[in-house]
């Protein structure tokens, strides 16, 4: 389940309605974007685990969105999302789920979209009318990467992040 976007109550509300028994054999993964509140993402977080035999949580980019100087930058922000994770019992790494039915594993990884100016391997597809120079885009305002990375190279630095799942994963064979 992606763009959760807790931090609109009724997004919230629609979550805490869910059964707490009915999904309690089940793993859910969170694809980002539940909010750019940390305290939400908990909150959230929580709602979830209470629900769910298995929660696995992957940042999308408004959970690294900074307000008020709560972070030093978004990377900051990224282990504080990590640490909560934590604390909930809310899976970041892969994992093996194995039961009677079904023996599965579940890789959350990370990843960062590519700017068209960052290169040719961007899925940027313009749409008719937008200003090319992505003006409009709140990551511009809201992201802030810790020196010397920059915005091209965070894509290459999320999928570098992910070598040791990917380690991980290979010894699951």
């Amino acid at each position: 389940w992606s763009d959760l976007h807790t931090d609109y109550g009724e997004n919230l509300n629609r979550i805490a309605e869910l059964s707490q028994l009915d999904f309690r054999a089940d793993s859910i993964l969170l694809a980002g974007d539940i909010s750019h509140q940390v305290s939400i993402v908990e909150k959230t977080l929580r709602l979830f685990t209470h629900r769910f035999r298995n929660v696995f949580y992957v940042p999308g980019n408004h959970d690294l969105w900074l307000y008020k100087n709560d972070y030093a930058d978004s990377l900051e922000k990224l282990q504080a999302l990590k640490s909560v994770c934590d604390n909930c019992g809310v899976y970041t790494t892969p994992q093996r789920i194995v039961d009677e039915h079904i023996g599965i594993t579940v890789a959350p990884l990370l990843s960062w979209y590519r700017r068209p100016e960052h290169g040719a391997d961007s899925l940027y597809i313009p749409k008719i009318g937008e200003d090319a120079t992505l003006r409009m885009w709140m990551d511009n305002y809201r992201i802030h990467w810790p020196l010397p990375l920059h915005e091209g190279a965070m894509t290459d630095f999320f999928i570098a992040q992910n070598a040791e799942h990917l380690n991980l994963l290979a010894s699951y064979d």
